[in-house]
């Protein structure tokens, strides 16, 4: 990718909807026509596809929050990300949105959150690791917080490590090894994900 502010929990959208065709006309993509293929591969999303039709859980290190994502497909073009931690209270909960971009060359995605927060950034791959360079969150009072995530890829799911910049160079702020969760249990994962983004904050 916690509680109610950004700086603790992150990851890592129908709001996705409205928010996604902002991005595709911002980057001059229009969502009725095909970007023309300028990937450097022939599907740039391919990385994430180990990720797809799947949902995957982890432990905050402090033991007290659980956090879980469910991935998809969406249109053979995009990917979206649904994700929730429970913790004490209510479930905190975002989406992620991710892109071929063909003017910036790079898989892109968009961010939001149930606070209001929002975040952009890219994604590139390398063997194993896909690493989220420079991602900007703001949070809903306007302040602005950079971080950097890799994702390493294992035999039963992969470990998530996020950076957040301060003075003096980059911290950890967390890290989470991710497993995939069974069918049944990942059905009832994603219902709470999709419930989630319905709630009224």
């Amino acid at each position: 990718m916690r509680n109610a502010n950004r700086t603790t929990y992150r990851l890592a959208a129908t709001g996705s909807v409205l928010a996604l065709l902002a991005c595709a006309f911002a980057t001059g993509v229009s969502p009725a026509e095909p970007a023309k293929e300028s990937a450097p591969e022939a599907q740039p999303l391919q990385p994430l596809g180990f990720l797809l039709g799947h949902c995957w859980r982890g432990s905050f290190p402090d033991g007290k929050s659980v956090d879980t994502h469910c991935f998809e497909g969406v249109y053979g073009k995009f990917v979206r990300d649904r994700h929730f931690v429970q913790r004490e209270g209510a479930d905190y909960c975002g989406e992620s949105v991710y892109w071929w971009d063909p003017r910036a060359r790079a898989v892109t995605y968009l961010y939001f959150n149930s606070d209001g927060g929002t975040s952009t950034g890219t994604m590139t791959a390398a063997g194993q690791r896909l690493q989220f360079a420079d991602e900007v969150y703001t949070a809903p009072d306007g302040d602005k917080q950079t971080y950097r995530t890799s994702w390493m890829r294992g035999e039963k799911g992969y470990v998530a490590v996020t950076e957040q910049q301060k003075q003096g160079g980059w911290k950890e702020a967390w890290r989470i090894e991710f497993t995939r969760m069974e069918p049944d249990a990942g059905s009832t994962a994603k219902e709470r994900a999709v419930a989630c983004q319905h709630t009224t904050r």
